[in-house]
């Protein structure tokens, strides 16, 4: 599992097999950027995310190239797979 944020092992538990096939390696820090700071994105129709966990935060900072997005396909959790999540 590859994530922003940090995985929700308690939850996680209770998926069988998963903590099996799934380990934590290391952390690896990055920096991003905000959506509303990719000059690339212009006059966007469609906007696809999935990304573990941080598509609200996208949503929160892409105010100004989204206004004018006609479909927003993104993925939300119903269950908090990881901490402190942002649930449906």
């Amino acid at each position: 599992m590859t994530s922003l944020v940090e995985p929700n092992i308690e939850l996680l538990e209770f998926f069988r097999g998963f903590l099996e096939w799934d380990k934590f390696i290391k952390r690896i820090p990055l920096s991003t950027v905000r959506l509303d700071e990719v000059e690339e994105i212009q006059n966007n129709g469609l906007l696809k995310i999935d990304i573990q966990g941080c598509e609200l935060e996208v949503l929160r900072n892409g105010i100004d190239r989204l206004k004018d997005c006609l479909v927003i396909h993104a993925e939300v959790e119903f269950l908090p797979i990881y901490k402190n999540p942002s649930l449906f």
